[in-house]
């Protein structure tokens, strides 16, 4: 009996300690399903996180492009998520923006950050929305507008497409540093402007390119050497105003000029003065007279009319001899006088008639070489081409195209001139 009930509590203490390691497995078991699951979740959820995180650094900021001539336009601006990211830029009035342009925000002469227009902002009459491929420190409240205005930003066209074309970052080119010269910003019409530290004359920037010179057959006051053909031309910088009477006396001692006054245009000057040899002016300071197809494109400035305003030109704008008002001044005006042209470009229609660099041959237009515009013409003739007309001569000798030539060694009182700059290569 004895024995029986010994070995009933034994097998009641195998089956009592059997029931508590199968408890424990299970609780062990539980704990580690548990585990797993709470570990998954927590991968998940940084997955989650992380792809959030991914989705919102990839998507761009937003902001509004406004026209600063509407004030409820300029003062708009889209939501989203950081207020920094959000800024009013405003526009010049005549700038159009349309779907896929690109623009550079410029701080302190440097591009910062590049925009694109990707929407039309339907509701705000014409206000463009655009987006940075970048992030960068723009507040709320900015408004890119002043060119000459360093401290601030500034919202520019690209430094105009062209030029953006030649400059921009496709190209992984950067606007040209010059030793001698100061990059002092975008003119009104967005072309980048320099000073010449020497002289303080101001250069415009010119982006080149192919363009048709020459004029119609139908074109009033058209001459027959005036054949319309294909030019292409480098980069360039071309003086924003004709050479003062100031400047010139400064660097040449003395001044020729017929009609006297410090800022009005040196005239009665040769082509050898300008340009013959080490002594002349351009020479002296390292500067070079247009060649006829750069000068034309300058004045030309994109148009494809007689001249470079669209419906002719009025006394206003240019200083010639006009037929239909009585106002004719019958003398020069100041180099800054009228209205520029669509580089910036002062007194390219009249005024003074401007030197060029090449020697005038009346069928050059139709020569292979008459392609290459950055190569004046040569030819055993010493004659030069003189270009824009002058205070005396009518509008259709003041056309963009209209083309006449002068002995290299004389002067007049309606000759004068603007220098430019090449590029180096």
């Amino acid at each position: 009996m004895q024995i029986i009930k010994l070995q009933l509590c034994v097998l009641v203490w195998v089956l009592f300690s059997l029931s508590l390691s199968c408890h424990q497995a299970i609780k062990n078991d539980s704990n580690e399903k548990a585990t797993k699951l709470t570990r998954r979740a927590s991968n998940d959820k940084k997955k989650n996180t992380k792809k959030k995180n991914k989705s919102t650094k990839s998507t761009p900021p937003r902001m509004i492009i406004g026209s600063v001539f509407n004030p409820q336009i300029a003062a708009v601006v889209d939501a989203v998520s950081e207020a920094k990211d959000i800024a009013v830029i405003s526009v010049g009035k005549d700038q159009k923006v349309s779907v896929g342009h690109v623009f550079y925000v410029i701080r302190g002469g440097t591009k910062i950050a590049k925009l694109k227009v990707t929407d039309v902002y339907q509701d705000l009459s014409g206000a463009k929305i655009i987006e940075t491929y970048k992030q960068h420190e723009v507040m709320v409240g900015d408004v890119l507008r002043s060119a000459r205005d360093l401290d601030r930003f500034t919202v520019l066209d690209g430094y105009h497409k062209d030029i953006q074309r030649v400059f921009g970052p496709k190209g992984q080119k950067k606007l040209p540093e010059l030793r001698g010269y100061s990059l002092l910003g975008p003119n009104d019409q967005k072309y980048p402007e320099y000073e010449h530290d020497s002289t303080g004359l101001i250069f415009v920037l010119l982006p080149g390119g192919k363009f048709m010179m020459g004029s119609p057959e139908d074109e009033p006051g058209r001459n027959d050497d005036e054949l319309l053909h294909k030019v292409k031309v480098s980069p360039f910088l071309m003086a924003k105003y004709e050479v003062s009477q100031e400047i010139w006396e400064k660097f040449m001692g003395s001044n020729p000029s017929n009609f006297k006054g410090q800022n009005l245009p040196v005239e009665t000057i040769s082509w050898k003065d300008c340009y013959g040899d080490s002594s002349s002016f351009c020479r002296k300071l390292w500067f070079g007279l247009p060649t006829e197809a750069q000068w034309e494109y300058a004045c030309r400035s994109g148009t494809v009319t007689p001249f470079s305003f669209d419906s002719g030109i009025t006394l206003e704008q240019e200083n010639f001899r006009s037929e239909v008002d009585s106002e004719n001044r019958n003398k020069t005006v100041e180099v800054d006088q009228g209205e520029p042209n669509r580089f910036g470009l002062y007194n390219m229609h009249g005024n003074v008639s401007e030197w060029c660099l090449d020697v005038y041959n009346e069928h050059y237009y139709s020569t292979p070489e008459a392609t290459n515009g950055d190569v004046p013409a040569k030819s055993d003739g010493g004659f030069r081409v003189i270009r824009g007309g002058c205070w005396y001569l009518v509008a259709p000798g003041c056309r963009s195209a209209a083309r006449e030539s002068f002995g290299s060694s004389k002067r007049h009182e309606g000759l004068g001139f603007r220098p430019v700059v090449c590029l180096p290569k």
